[in-house]
This record gives structure tokens, sequence and C-alpha cells, in this order.
């Protein structure tokens, strides 16, 4: 039954490449040995999903959000051989494989501290883009929405009642009243803010949290049945740590909170103004406005800014997913 999935995976992928790429058969014969090693690497991801994806990807608009395809691997060597099978290195090309893993493997903390680096920020740079994306997508629908004062549907005041709740924003206020602060709240957060908080708070994917409940960004809840009991909580504290199904799910979270959280609107503030002004987003300049993100303050922006700075983060250039 093996044998036959990966035959069909094999073939599935050929075309796909030969469909949307329109590449040479001569390349896409060439990587029916990669593919099928590729595929082999994911040891407890299950097949038939992988198949049904890249089937899907026939269909796909040109124009819509990018998909990622969840993958599950037991160990570092195994996350490394995966990425290297696909030409996945550090620091990255323009395009990223569409790759989405779901949890950091428990062997993490064995590796090489520059191994582990690269590891983790590999691992987590297809999540921050596709969570981007979709901030993107809801942008550009706001955007229309905009053009279109006046002609609104039921259906379209409905979903800006619902952003608008979603987002922090007060529900008494007309849902076109709303579109600049939800024009402002909506918005991507920089990949190199995002992969310097994930390891800060983390450890590079080392820390107990990231390991056991994919939290990456060191997020609070004061709902028992979403955390877990931290093992040092302050006598008369009620917190507990976020617990997440994936790591996507805790980038999600984080985007969120940097959008709607009242303790991070400086920094909303200066990315609306880098807009205003044509600018590309600045991540060094962004890290002013997590003041609030930790109880050390200024130092926890300064030792931010020397983790983007020491890894390139701000000099990565333009990146997108594969589709």
């Amino acid at each position: 039954m093996g044998s036959l999935a990966g035959r069909l995976l094999s073939k599935l992928a050929l075309f796909t490449r030969a469909t949307h790429n329109a590449r040479p058969m001569k390349f896409t014969i060439s990587t029916l040995r990669r593919d099928w090693h590729h595929l082999a690497l994911l040891g407890t991801a299950s097949l038939f999903p992988v198949a049904l994806a890249l089937l899907l990807t026939l269909f796909v608009p040109v124009d819509a959000v990018p998909a990622i395809q969840p993958v599950t691997v037991k160990s570092a060597h195994r996350l490394e051989a995966l990425f290297d099978s696909v030409d996945y290195s550090w620091p990255p090309r323009e395009i990223v494989p569409a790759l989405g893993v779901t949890r950091i493997p428990a062997d993490m903390a064995k590796l090489e501290v520059g191994r582990k680096k690269e590891l983790f920020l590999r691992a987590l740079l297809p999540l921050v883009l596709a969570e981007n994306a979709q901030l993107r997508a809801e942008r550009r629908w706001l955007e229309k929405v905009m053009a279109n004062a006046g002609q609104n549907s039921k259906t379209v005041q409905n979903r800006l009642r619902r952003l608008a709740d979603e987002y922090g924003l007060d529900g008494g206020e007309e849902p076109m009243e709303l579109l600049p602060r939800l024009y402002r709240r909506i918005d991507v957060v920089p990949v190199g803010l995002v992969l310097a908080q994930a390891a800060n708070e983390s450890g590079w994917g080392t820390s107990r949290f990231s390991l056991e409940v994919n939290n990456l960004f060191g997020e609070w809840t004061y709902k028992a049945r979403h955390g877990v009991l931290p093992q040092q909580r302050a006598d008369g504290a009620r917190h507990f740590v976020r617990s997440f199904g994936n790591l996507r799910a805790s980038v999600r979270s984080y985007m969120h909170n940097i959008n709607s959280g009242q303790a991070y609107a400086p920094l909303r503030e200066l990315r609306a103004r880098m807009r205003r002004e044509g600018r590309e987003l600045d991540p060094l300049l962004l890290a002013k406005g997590l003041v609030r993100y930790s109880a050390r303050g200024e130092a926890y922006v300064a030792e931010i800014r020397a983790m983007i700075r020491s890894n390139g983060l701000n000099v990565l250039g333009p990146l997108r997913l594969a589709r």
C-alpha cells in the first residue's frame, strides 16, 4: 500500500509542477526520487492529506492565499533532512516551501547552537508568511469595501461587525464608521520581528511551553482549560500559560494580540505612519512598540532589536510562500 501511495503522490507532484510552473518534463521527472524521499521523511504524517493537498493545488486561483501543508516530524535531524530535500536553507530564498511544521522536535536542544537557530527559523518562517498572507487578504477586502462606500450589502456590514468584535473595537458604531480603525489593525507583522520574539520567548524552540503546548510567545490565559499551570507562578497569581494545538495557532494568536491589544497601540501607530509615508515596515523600528510586552520594558525592546540585527532578520528581503 505504501508503495502505491508513493507512486500516486509522486505523479501528483510532477503533474502539479508541470501545470503551475510550465517547466520542462525533464525537470519534473528528475524530481521523482527527491519527492518520494521528501514524503518518506514525514514519518508520522498521513499520506492521504498530502496527496489531497497536491491535487487541490491544481484548482487554486492565482491570486488566492497560498495553502500550507502541515507536517509532523519526530526529530530535529529528520526536520533538517526534510528541508534539505526541498532545497530550503537559511538565509531563505525569495520563494519559501509551504511546509507547516506542527510541533518543534523534542530533541531541538541537542543541536549545536548555529544549527538549532537555523532550523528554528526555517521551521517558523512558512507559518509567519502564511498568517501574514491571510492578513493581507483581509486587508485587500477592506480596501474593496472602502472603494465601494455606499454600495455595501447586509453581508458586508455583518462581516465588518464580526471583524470589529474580533479586533476589540467598539461595536456601537455603524459598520462603515469602523473601516479606518479596522484597516489600521488588520495588517501584517514584519517577519523579522515575529521570528525574533518567537526565538526570544521560546529559547529557540527549547522551552518547556514551546515543546509541550506549542506556545512560542509566552502568551497567558486566565482560563484553566485553555492553558497549563506554570511551575513557578507567584503567590496570588491566577494566570496559566496558554496551550495551542499546533505552532501555527500560536503564531496566529500572537499576531492577533499585536493587532488588537491595547498595549500595542504604539506599534500599530508606527506601522500606520510607515504605510502613509510609503515605507517598508521596519522590524527594528516597530520593536519600539513592544515596551509593554514584557515587564522588562526598554531592556526587552533592546534585546529584541539585538536579536534581529545579530541574526540578519532585518535584511531578509521579499519572501513569499510557494504555491
